[in-house]
């Protein structure tokens, strides 16, 4: 589940793959779609939204993966 100001489909910015998931939302929403081009704009002028990004891949994974 993706909260408020939540992020995903960050992994196809990454690999420039077809995305394997959907999203379905369950209110009203605004959505931001942020491509390859875009994101290295944001991110110049704002290196800790790249941070956030990898952090939140990062949590994803680690929760599929379990403990070590």
């Amino acid at each position: 589940m993706v909260g408020e100001v939540g992020i995903f489909g960050e992994l196809a910015l990454v690999d420039d793959q077809p995305r394997n998931a959907s999203a379905i939302a369950r209110t009203r929403c605004k959505v931001a779609v942020i491509d390859l081009r875009r994101f290295t704009v944001l991110v110049q002028p704002t290196p800790f939204f790249a941070i956030e990004v990898v952090q939140v891949r990062a949590a994803r994974l680690r929760r599929t993966t379990g403990p070590n």
